[in-house]
């Protein structure tokens, strides 16, 4: 298992800019056998930038004790249908929770707890994690392994199990379940080691569901971070890129190895924060079409647009197109004008079918 390097230490801790550094930390550098509970890692993690070149090296070398112990494999054959490839490393799951923290949830929902390496340390913290899988084995797996933690009173077993559901994200039963469909504002933050065939579906459904969504941490894929935060004239920018940019802010806060999974998969994976925002909050108001109006069209276009990325707007949206973008190509615009393009499209829409305007 590749251990999470320090200069990975560094990327993350200058990212999470909220987290209080601690300055010290007990290690001596000496070269011995023994071993380090997981939990000691957030220490590890906040040292990040500031730390002296001893604690440097002592860093190094307790996040290779740490990561040495290793996660046993899951008793059953992961499904290849579900994508899945569990994370084994603690010190991974460890800075995935500082990023948590540095983003102060009111409500968090984890998206697949898998063999619970996340799921655990979460709990720890949060107790009022709500932990989603759609696999039956894993449920009832994490379900084992939190009962049989040494991070856990017994008493708390109960409790414990009612946070894990088996459920599908992208259903809304979890919501009715947990008490969370009907908030007024946005409240939830996300966490989750995405798998590849899923990783589209979850953010198109949190760009359409936007209300309901304060930030997220994420585990994908390099290249889907990369069309992610692809710009234009980019071979990699495209529907996903545009709407995803529109609706987030973006930060790539820790880069993975895949050796850090089982099975070990194609390539390598990075973590990322998620600030979400409503582009349209304002801009509805100025304009007098509906926000609903307005996304249901932004989506329709931007698709529409790159189903002929190569193609001109005039040829590919029709002649309705102002002039200033009708000679350009889709992979051209930056997000913000395929909302400014929306925009204008929509309100001549509404005059031109003689109804007024809906305020939004």
């Amino acid at each position: 298992m590749q251990p999470l390097c320090l200069e990975q230490c560094s990327l993350f801790g200058s990212a999470v800019a909220k987290v209080s550094w601690v300055r010290t930390f007990p290690i001596t550098n000496t070269r011995g056998t023994g071993s380090f509970h997981s939990r000691n890692l957030e220490k590890i993690c906040r040292l990040g930038n500031n730390c002296s070149r001893e604690h440097k090296s002592a860093t190094r070398f307790a996040l290779q004790l740490l990561t040495d112990a290793r996660e046993p494999r899951p008793s059953w054959r992961p499904k290849q249908s579900l994508g899945q490839n569990f994370l084994k490393d603690p010190a991974v799951a460890a800075a995935i929770v500082q990023a948590v923290r540095a983003c102060e949830p009111l409500e968090l929902v984890e998206i697949g707890a898998g063999t619970g390496v996340l799921t655990e340390p979460l709990l720890e913290v949060f107790p009022g994690l709500v932990a989603l899988e759609l696999d039956a084995r894993a449920v009832e797996h994490v379900r084992k392994r939190l009962e049989q933690s040494e991070r856990f009173r017994s008493e708390h077993f109960p409790e414990l199990r009612t946070r894990i559901y088996h459920a599908d994200f992208l259903r809304s039963d979890w919501l009715r379940e947990t008490g969370m469909l009907t908030r007024p504002e946005p409240r939830i933050t996300l966490v989750g080691n995405l798998p590849y065939y899923i990783v589209s579906p979850i953010f198109f459904h949190c760009i359409e569901s936007i209300q309901r969504y304060r930030n997220a941490i994420f585990m994908v894929q390099h290249e889907f971070a990369e069309r992610l935060m692809a710009k234009p004239q980019c071979k990699d920018y495209g529907v996903l890129s545009v709407l995803a940019q529109l609706h987030a802010d973006i930060q790539v806060l820790l880069r993975v190895p895949r050796s850090a999974f089982y099975p070990m998969p194609k390539v390598n994976s990075v973590v990322l924060r998620l600030d979400f925002r409503d582009p349209l909050q304002k801009d509805c108001m100025s304009c007098g079409v509906s926000s609903d109006v307005i996304r249901l069209a932004l989506h329709r276009l931007v698709r529409r647009a790159f189903q002929q990325r190569r193609k001109t707007l005039r040829n590919t949206l029709g002649d309705q197109v102002p002039m200033r973008w009708s000679r350009r190509r889709p992979e051209e615009l930056h997000p913000a004008e395929f909302l400014e393009l929306t925009m204008i499209l929509s309100q001549d829409a509404a005059l031109d079918t003689g109804k007024p305007p809906v305020s939004g």
